[in-house]
Formats: C-alpha cells, sequence, structure tokens
C-alpha cells in the first residue's frame, strides 16, 4: 500500500487550537518574550480502521534554550466515556476551555507517544483512524 501524506498548510493550521504563538500562514513563530506555546491539530484521518501511521516530518527551528514537544495519538474511537459521561474528543483538543498541560495530561492517559527534540519521528505503533 502507497504511503498516505499529509500536508499541514493553512486552513489546517486555521481549524487547530493555537496559543501562544503568531501566525502567519502554516508558519507558527513563538517570540522571545514567550515563554510557551502549543498547537492541537485538528485530526487527520486515513480513513481506514485500525491503520498503522507511519512517518511525522516537521521543520523546527528553535534557539538552544527552547525545547520542542509533539505528542502523536491515534485511534478509531472519536469518543471516550469518561466516568458516567462521554468526551467528544476533536472538541475537547480544539476547545479554548481546557488549558494545554490538561489536553497533554489527557493525551498521556490515552497511551499517546511523546516525542522530544525530533523533527522526524516513527509512529509505528499507533493504529486507528
Amino acid at each position: 500500500m502507497p504511503d498516505i501524506v499529509f500536508t499541514i498548510k493553512e486552513n489546517r493550521i486555521r481549524q487547530s487550537a493555537v496559543s501562544g504563538f503568531a501566525r502567519k500562514g502554516a508558519v507558527l513563530r513563538l517570540s522571545a518574550e514567550q515563554s510557551k506555546g502549543s498547537v492541537f491539530l485538528a485530526p487527520l484521518d486515513s480513513g481506514k480502521a485500525d491503520m498503522q501511521w507511519g512517518r511525522f516530518q516537521t521543520k523546527v527551528e528553535a534557539v538552544e534554550q527552547r525545547a520542542f514537544f509533539f505528542y502523536a495519538f491515534a485511534s478509531d474511537d472519536k469518543q471516550i466515556s469518561s466516568g458516567d459521561r462521554v468526551l467528544d474528543l476533536e472538541k475537547y483538543f480544539l476547545s479554548d476551555s481546557h488549558t494545554p498541560e490538561e489536553k497533554e495530561d489527557l493525551l498521556m492517559r490515552l497511551g499517546a507517544k511523546r516525542f522530544s527534540q525530533k523533527q522526524d519521528v516513527l509512529l509505528y505503533g499507533l493504529h486507528g483512524r
């Protein structure tokens, strides 16, 4: 099967939850005064259940004192049960009602992979749409 390539362009960035970054098209810039920024992308959907993901590449220009992290999560389920309620994952991650720290915590509890200081990562352990 050929690779499926998703490109994150300006329209995807507009659909995403972005805080702390200045936006110019698909380029996100963190100013020297800003200590932290976060981007939660709208879901990428392969259209195939239990899809095994491959590679994620990005271009990051960062000064030595700045750390950057990527979280990757895949699932066939768009909703999860949380106690007595159902949580819509897309709405949760794209909402301004939750802090980036709350979103990162949920990602880790869901089994997301975390990558530090990497611009080219393999996602072979992730399965889902």
